[in-house]
């Protein structure tokens, strides 16, 4: 999975770039949005660099993409988060609650003990305990990769998709700050932003603001089928 990840295309070579340059950064975080159609590559992408934050193939990632290799020197250590809406029902959860679940449970699988933060008060409370919490533990960032984003979204009712769109602006927003812990959001999306639902023009173009979208596309499609699919005697 690691080391079988193409990125031929200009898009996808420019999204890997990009992506990696942000989180070899140790006092900065980032929002991203990983757009493009059905079999653009947006989950393999989302977990090859789950995984690569994790630490997991590093050494194989490096094979097919020595040019990176700088950028491992000195990366942080992350407490990851990574799953799919998809496993979700969008009527019941609301992305705050499913974010914050997730990770409660990677916390207690981490380092086996329960996550204990503020259940009431600001959301930027959450944030300080939970950035205190994982100092403890040694991380220095926190990567939050989220699949399957606008089909989630695009099931929601107006005040519902309201209330995730002002989540969604206060993760952006979160991860431009500069933190004892910053905060990297990616997230998976086949449709861009202003075609998710009922969205309101003022949510929408705040969103726009704090996410940078890296464009996927079906150019690597050609190069998989040669270097992949093709066995040549």
């Amino acid at each position: 999975f690691v080391g079988g990840y193409l990125g031929f295309d200009e898009r996808a070579r420019h999204a890997l770039s990009t992506s990696l340059q942000s989180l070899s950064q140790v006092s900065r975080g980032g929002a991203f949005f990983l757009n493009g159609v059905f079999g653009s590559g947006k989950s393999h992408l989302l977990g090859l660099l789950a995984l690569l934050c994790e630490g997991v193939g590093r050494a194989y990632f490096l094979e097919t993409h020595p040019h990176s290799a700088p950028l491992f020197q000195n990366f942080p250590k992350f407490f990851v988060v990574h799953f799919s809406l998809d496993e979700y029902d969008a009527a019941r959860f609301s992305l705050e609650t499913i974010i914050k679940n997730e990770v409660a449970r990677e916390y207690q699988k981490c380092f086996g003990e329960k996550l204990v933060l503020p259940e009431s008060g600001a959301r930027g409370e959450y944030f300080q305990a939970l950035e205190e919490e994982l100092s403890k533990h040694g991380c220095e960032k926190i990567f939050i990769g989220v699949d399957e984003l606008s089909l989630f979204l695009s099931a929601k009712e107006h005040r519902a998709l309201q209330a995730d769109a002002a989540w969604l602006q206060f993760l952006g927003q979160r991860a431009a700050r500069s933190t004892s812990c910053p905060l990297h959001v990616f997230a998976a999306l086949q449709k861009t932003v202003e075609d998710i639902g009922d969205l309101e023009a003022y949510s929408r173009a705040q969103i726009r603001l704090r996410f940078t979208t890296l464009q996927l596309s079906l150019a690597h499609m050609p190069s998989l089928i040669e270097h992949r699919l093709i066995i040549r005697k």
